[in-house]
């Protein structure tokens, strides 16, 4: 349960009569397990665009759609970074219970008859604004769109600005002996 593959579209509990009752995102706020992770319900709006090569069109604008769906946190402070694991990675970043998708958008382009794809990196631009304020933090072009990089940039923030924050996503190393 700490590491699923994706993130759960509902969870269940048995309550004090022993039945199991199922929590959709929309009829609750957040559950833990235990002090490991955290996950969100939050109403979103995510590029719905196909990431896959063979679905990828010529538009480099993203196409949103909106979902109430569970983020995982994996960066908890004043500017804490999510993320929505489906088949890819959609990461977000939430401030004052409002959440806005870091956007990564590939599309295609065709140059002398050969089709290449491209990516539409928006999150670079919407995490320099986000880490303004801090003037010791620099957010590269080449900023690789993934947990550790962004998870890395937004635990930078949280020291420069003095804060706290708690980090969800380390996963434990397990050693195997025979």
């Amino acid at each position: 349960y700490l590491y699923w593959k994706a993130t759960p579209d509902f969870i269940e509990f048995k309550n004090p009569k022993g039945e199991l009752v199922k929590y959709i995102p929309e009829s609750i706020l957040e559950f833990r397990i235990g002090q490991k992770s955290i996950y969100r319900s939050r109403l979103i709006a995510y590029d719905s665009s196909s990431r896959k090569s063979s679905e990828l069109t010529l538009d480099k604008n993203p196409r949103f759609k909106r979902k109430h769906v569970f983020l995982k946190v994996l960066v908890d402070a004043d500017k804490s970074l999510l993320v929505w694991i489906t088949k890819e990675d959609y990461f977000f970043y939430g401030s004052d219970g409002v959440v806005v998708e870091l956007v990564s958008h590939p599309y295609e382009t065709i140059i002398a008859d050969h089709e290449i794809r491209l990516e539409n990196k928006i999150y670079i631009n919407q995490l320099r604004l986000i880490f303004s304020a801090c003037s010791t933090i620099a957010v590269p072009d080449k900023l690789l769109y993934n947990e550790k990089s962004l998870s890395d940039l937004f635990q930078k923030y949280a020291a420069c600005t003095g804060q706290e924050a708690r980090i969800y996503m380390k996963k434990e190393k397990i050693i195997v002996r025979k």
